[in-house]
């Protein structure tokens, strides 16, 4: 699914000759920023940039902004491609924009997708201010200073894709007590085009509880993820550290939530450690029935031939999963188990002895 995105930018100039995104127009629930505005680097987001709350009319000059053959998704949320976007520029409306799709400003809970370019550094206060329908955020590990919040009445982010430099430190740390919902952080490193890892953060909350005879609250958090989104030392992420922490994981949060950790990791194994390798291995392999036919119901069918093929599953437990894909209707992932249960446990010949 291709398309073109057609925007038109309020932007004001910084006395360092950057620019500043203001406000964002265009028909669309997927909002992209370019790299550069007039030559100039854009480097930073104002306060209620891509907010419903925002008032009156954004400061700045404008420009209009074009991206072209864009690959969509099939869910039609954001761009295939997680490399930077390029964009064509116009002083004025160009003859084939419509008029009036530049008058909506592109914002509050109709937003689902955000991609900012590497330039971008800095977001003013309450940038995404009550997005409740944001779910995809793209950005580079240069961008470390987020406003206060910036993702207040945000509940429903599901992904971030960072792209990391040499020396691996980011705002990933500072972005995730952010946001407490369970996501996945994709990570690209440097100039490569291919993603190297894939992390999943479980989901916390935090409740005030009245201590009533100290006249005082109290908070206390729940949920594993609080303990994951510390697994960081001087802003880098620690691997190591994230995946030990998983004993922990299966004994504190259901086992679904336990297994997309596990899966996330061997799928994308930067850094797994044999020991960690084994763990998330044998866990899967234990519970394979019930994870099973909770992916199938999901139709997570990547998740679930990966299930299939893990060194340590039993030919019992891959017939198991047999049977759940049969009973489920689906017929050509059942034949695809068939076969592979036939090619990794191949009937013995029976010999005779006269």
């Amino acid at each position: 699914m291709t398309t073109s995105l057609q925007l038109k930018l309020y932007f004001t100039i910084k006395p360092d000759g950057t620019v500043r995104a203001e406000r964002l127009y265009g028909r669309s629930h997927l909002a992209a920023l370019p790299s550069f505005v007039g030559g100039r680097p854009l480097t930073e987001g104002a306060p209620y940039l891509f907010s419903a709350a925002r008032d009156g009319e954004p400061e700045g000059e404008t420009v209009y902004l074009e991206a072209e053959d864009l690959f969509l998704r099939p869910d039609g949320d954001g761009p295939v491609t997680d490399g930077p976007l390029s964009f064509r520029e116009w002083e004025s409306l160009p003859e084939h924009f419509d008029p009036e799709e530049m008058k909506k400003p592109i914002c509050g809970p109709e937003l689902v997708s955000v991609l900012f370019p590497d330039s971008v550094k800095r977001l003013g206060r309450y940038t995404f201010y009550n997005c409740d329908g944001l779910r995809h955020l793209r950005m580079s590990a240069d961008l470390r200073d987020i406003g206060g919040g910036s993702f207040n009445g945000c509940r429903k982010v599901t992904d971030l894709t960072f792209r990391l430099g040499a020396d691996e430190k980011s705002g990933l740390r500072e972005l995730l007590t952010e946001l407490n919902e369970t996501l996945a952080v994709h990570l690209f490193y440097a100039e490569e085009e291919t993603e190297r890892a894939r992390i999943v953060f479980p989901e916390y909350f935090e409740e005030a509880i009245e201590n009533t005879p100290a006249r005082q609250l109290e908070t206390r958090v729940h949920g594993c993820g609080h303990r994951y989104r510390y697994c960081f030392h001087d802003k880098a992420f620690l691997f190591a550290e994230y995946d030990g922490l998983f004993p922990w994981l299966m004994e504190q949060e259901r086992a679904s939530l336990a297994a997309e950790v596990a899966i996330t990791r061997l799928r994308f194994p930067f850094r797994l450690s044999e020991e960690a390798r084994k763990r998330y291995e044998g866990f899967l392999a234990e519970g394979s029935d019930a994870i099973a036919r909770l992916w199938l119901k999901e139709k997570a069918v990547e998740n679930l031939k990966f299930l299939a093929l893990l060194p340590g599953l039993k030919e019992e437990k891959l017939s198991q999963m047999i049977d759940l894909a049969r009973e489920s209707g689906r017929t050509e992932f059942t034949g695809w188990l068939m076969e592979t249960r036939h090619k990794r446990f191949p009937a013995q010949k029976r010999r005779f002895s006269f």
